[in-house]
Order: structure tokens, then sequence, then C-alpha cells
């Protein structure tokens, strides 16, 4: 079965810059480099960090970034925001052209398409194709889009029930086929980390004493760090240390207004908080061993939670919302989750008691461990998704 991947083109993949999307992209791939069942075209945007990758049964076509992207990017301020959703639209456009144009000079056919992200991507490449085209939703953009776009597609794959949901939401009953596919966790960062906790401890400056809580993700207002700081504010235990691990857009070194924010907000207990900036994803699993808690107190709809199972995966107790398809992860005592409502004084009162329950937190982490396992490990995702392209070959469409 021939089939191509078409990336979102902001972010490479392989992740050399991190990105969930890209993650799990490079997961299906490398695991499919296993099985053989599948001969993937991956288009993808060029990073001069990818140099020499190869992979079994996968042929990578990169984008360049057309000069007058970076022209734009260097002279307009994309910190507003039509200023920025033109430059992305324009960014968006000329990708697509490329890759349409790609396409037409192969000298095969694709029996799939599988556009990542992108639903208007479709426009370009439907007419020139005869592969069914599939639209695998990560995020919550749909009010973006009508409903004409999502019904162009022969099957769309949301992250969780919740993003089906709400794709019926907004645009009432469409007769594409939905089905719901939960994200994975890649093997990569199941892996044992390369370095003994003790040494990351030390060279962190963690004291043999300290309780340590971990947030991981982008350093942006939904993501709810603000109100883990204030909670920290509410804790008075000098032990009890935060680590936040991310910036505000992956690898982006710029510190936002945001971000400022916060410093100003920890200034009164900055000697238990550790701003660490973006680290590798393929790194993050050595820093986050050292977590005795991670809290990931999203304030918004989360449409999956990708970094929750990757903790889980690590064997950490993830105090996190019970907003969007987060509340699809856990399975029963294999985390915990709090409302936003009063969320500072939620987030304190469950580092406290997990913090004087030590038990029951060694216990709710080995439950943890089994649930990623069991659910969110990378051969189920890939072979999952093989069915799906099985199903749709012989022409099933079942919601």
């Amino acid at each position: 079965m021939k089939i191509a991947i078409i990336s979102p083109g902001r972010m490479p993949v392989p992740p050399v810059n991190g990105g969930a999307v890209e993650t799990l992209i490079n997961d299906f791939v490398v695991e499919n480099s296993k099985n053989s069942s599948l001969n993937i075209d991956l288009y993808g945007c060029y990073n001069k960090s990818i140099k020499d990758w190869k992979i079994n049964n996968c042929k990578l076509f990169l984008i360049k970034e057309f000069k007058i992207v970076r022209v734009l990017k260097k002279i307009l301020p994309q910190s507003v925001g039509k200023i920025n959703k033109l430059i992305n639209s324009i960014q968006d456009f000329f990708y697509m052209w490329n890759v349409k144009k790609k396409i037409l000079e192969c000298d095969y056919t694709y029996d799939f398409i599988i556009i990542e992200n992108k639903p208007n991507f479709i426009t370009q490449i439907k007419d020139i194709s005869n592969a069914k085209v599939i639209l695998h939703l990560h995020n919550s953009h749909i009010k973006s889009f009508n409903a004409g776009i999502f019904e162009s597609y022969d099957c769309i794959v949301t992250v969780s029930k919740y993003l089906k949901d709400e794709l019926f939401d907004v645009h009432g009953h469409i007769s594409t086929p939905v089905k719901v596919l939960s994200n994975c966790v890649s093997k990569n960062f199941l892996s044992n980390p390369r370095r003994s906790k003790e040494l990351v401890r030390s060279e962190l400056g963690l004291g043999k004493n300290d309780f340590i809580v971990v947030f991981v993700g982008r350093i942006v207002k939904e993501k709810g760090i603000m109100e883990l700081i204030k909670a920290m504010k509410l804790i008075s235990n000098p032990n009890i240390k935060l680590m936040v691990i991310g910036a505000s857009w992956f690898d982006s070194e710029n510190k936002t207004e945001y971000m400022k924010s916060l410093e100003k907000e920890a200034e009164t207990i900055k000697t238990r908080i550790t701003f660490t900036g973006y680290i590798q994803h393929e790194k993050i699993a050595d820093i986050e061993q050292v977590a005795d808690l991670v809290v990931l107190p999203s304030i918004w709809n989360e449409p999956f939670g990708l970094t929750i199972i990757e903790a889980m995966s690590l064997g950490k107790l993830v105090i996190t919302t019970n907003k969007g398809g987060i509340q699809e992860i856990f399975k029963g005592n294999d985390g915990v989750l709090i409302d936003v409502e009063a969320i500072e004084y939620n987030i304190a009162e469950k580092i406290m008691y997990y913090f004087n329950h030590p038990n029951e937190k060694n216990a709710i982490e080995k439950r943890a461990l089994k649930t990623v396992n069991s659910f969110f490990n990378r051969t189920v995702y890939y072979n999952e998704f093989c069915k799906i392209f099985n199903e749709l070959s012989l022409g099933r469409d079942s919601k």
C-alpha cells in the first residue's frame, strides 16, 4: 500500500525541534519501518539539522521555506495577530504549492494521502490524485473552516472523542466518517533516561530532600502555568520546588510578555522555582525523571494532552484538569483530575496531599505506567491506524 503523509509544514520531521504532531508522524514512520506494511512518502519542511535521514519504506521530501516568507518574517511584527495570520497563510500556500508539484512529478499513484492537522490543505491536492484523503485532526481549530472542507475528505481521524464531538457540535452532521485514534508515546521517550536521576538532580542543584513538582509544555496562558505558580505560593514548605520546562514556541528563545509576568509572579519564591527554557524532546525524559509529581494544569479544552501520557510513561503521578480530551486518558485511579474553579487551591491541596501520602502516590504511579503500556504504546497506535486504511479500502465508512 502506497501512502503520502503531508506534515503541517511549520516544523521538521524528524522532530529535531520538537512538536507533538511531528513526533507522532515520526513514531508512525519508525513503527512502519519494522512492519513494512506501508510504503510511505513523507512531505515536510526543510531543516539543516536533518542530514542523511534514512528509514526503511519511507522517502522524505523536504520543502524549503520560500524567500518571500523569510523576508516577511524579518520585516513584519509577528506579534501582531493579523500579520502573523497573513504570514502563515502565505507560508502554507507556497508549502502546498511545492507539495502539489512534487506529487504531480511522481510516476506512481497513492492509495491514501494523510493531511496532518491542516484541513484546508485538501483544496490543493484533491483534484490531482485519485487517492483517498484522510484528515488527521490534532487541534481544535474547527470553527476556522466551513463544513464543506471537512466534507471533502474521505475520512477524518481525531485524537479524542472530545474533538470528534466538537466537530459535530460546530458543523452538525457531516457525511464524512470520523474515527477516534488516541495519541501514543514514543518508544524513544519510554526508554531509560541516558543519565542517572541522582546525576541530574545534582546538575540542577536539587537537594536530597527536595520534592520536585514539574510542568512540561509551551509557556502560554492556556496551559495554566500562572495558576501553578500561584498554587506554589500557597505552599510554605521550602523543600517543595517547581521546575517549569518549555518555551513559548518550542525551540524559541524569545521571552514573551507572559513569560515575564510569570517571572514577576514568582519573584517572592524564586529560590523554589526553576525555568529551564526549551529542552529538546529526546532529552526531556532525563530532566522529567527527577519529578516527584507532574502538574499540567490546562485551563482550556485540550484536544488530548500528549505531555500527560509522556509523564505517565515515566511512572509519574500527573495532576491535571478535567478539560477537553484530557478526561479520556485516565482509565481509573491512574491520575488526578481537578476542577479549574479555584484551581490554585486545588493544585496546592493535591500537591500537599501526595507529599504527605507517598504510598498512595506510588500506587497511582504504577497504575499510570500500566495504562500507558496497555493503551498508548506506539505499536497499538500504528496497528489502529492501519485498521482505518483497511476499512476504507473495503469501503466501510461506519463512524
